[in-house]
């Protein structure tokens, strides 16, 4: 069986560093077109950055819109997350812990 290769087009959410940063230089590898959302821009050459914040849904929504229009998208993939603040979560400050459940439980599901 002949397997017929097609480039897709992949969102990866934080793919300006770290792991995203690194899904991201691997999927470009293979060809793909690759949108990277994340609140600073991607240094990777050949990839379009939408400047978003995950816990905005109406700004999550406008950035898929964008990266729709350019192509039919493939997939995504929830790389984007803060560091934690390693202390007992009943010591930690509301906002803290309100942001990183925003970031990390929410974010992926917009």
């Amino acid at each position: 069986m002949t397997r017929i290769a097609q480039t897709a087009h992949v969102i990866v959410t934080g793919g300006s560093s770290g792991i995203g940063a690194a899904v991201v230089d691997l999927l470009r590898e293979r060809g793909n077109l690759v949108t990277v959302f994340d609140l600073q821009p991607s240094d990777r050459e050949g990839v379009m950055t939408e400047i978003v914040d995950v816990r905005d849904e109406s700004a999550v929504d406008a950035a898929a819109r964008r990266a729709f229009d350019r192509a039919p998208v493939s997939g995504v993939v929830a790389s984007h997350g803060i560091r934690g603040t390693f202390v007992p979560a009943l010591e930690m400050e509301l906002d803290a812990l309100r942001r990183q459940f925003d970031i990390h439980v929410v974010g992926p599901s917009r």
